[in-house]
């Protein structure tokens, strides 16, 4: 993991040639910016095992390039490659879990994430047109997403509260761009999806690496 600094400088450069709207730069950028966390994977030759992240990073990446892309075909195949990502950090986190079990903190949370999910989607429901049931699906496999991240709560291993804050910020990633999609731009919109987006994934992918190497060693 020796590679997190450069990555994060990586990130670092970005968003500020976004603050500073540098288009041309930014453009070419953003197809490397989720292939980077490659690097977190240097010397980890568990392919075999690592095989579903790469999965998620590479739909990442393909929806990356999809929204780099006006029009609706590139907006709804950007959604299904993303789709793709979530429904696959699901399957790892369910198999770093192993089992859960029904409880008070499962209750509340499950009741937190719902309620989100049904005021978010009313917000945003009036202004989605044609676009309201990819939407509503999208937004249930994300919540899902989260709902499985905050399983590891009870989790022993050092790094679950990267797993749980990393898809917390893929949440509001999603949230915001859907507020700056569907209702409306406003003042370094693109900087705070992104912002929260690199370091969801970031986040995400060195908390799942560590999660499952310390798993491992019990």
């Amino acid at each position: 993991m020796r590679f997190s600094w450069l990555i994060l400088l990586f990130y670092c450069t970005y968003l500020f040639l976004v603050l500073l709207k540098i288009e041309q730069v930014v453009f070419y950028m953003k197809p490397f910016l989720i292939p980077s966390l490659l690097l977190l994977l240097v010397g980890d030759l568990s392919l075999s095992e690592n095989k579903p992240l790469l999965f998620a990073l590479f739909f990442s990446t393909l929806g990356d390039i999809l929204l780099m892309f006006k029009g609706e075909s590139f907006f709804i195949l950007g959604l299904i490659s993303f789709l793709l990502a979530h429904l696959v950090y699901i399957l790892i986190f369910k198999g770093l879990l192993k089992s859960f079990k029904l409880n008070g903190f499962v209750v509340l949370t499950t009741a937190f994430i719902v309620t989100y999910f049904m005021v978010f989607v009313s917000y945003l429901w009036p202004f989605l047109g044609e676009m309201r049931l990819p939407v509503l699906f999208y937004a249930f496999v994300i919540s899902a997403m989260f709902w499985f991240s905050i399983q590891f709560y009870k989790n022993r291993t050092s790094y679950k509260w990267y797993i749980i804050f990393g898809a917390m910020l893929f949440v509001i990633s999603d949230s915001i761009l859907s507020v700056q999609l569907f209702r409306g731009a406003f003042t370094h919109a693109h900087f705070y999806v992104m912002l929260t987006y690199l370091l969801a994934q970031f986040l995400i992918v060195k908390g799942v690496l560590n999660t499952r190497h310390e798993i491992v060693k019990i």
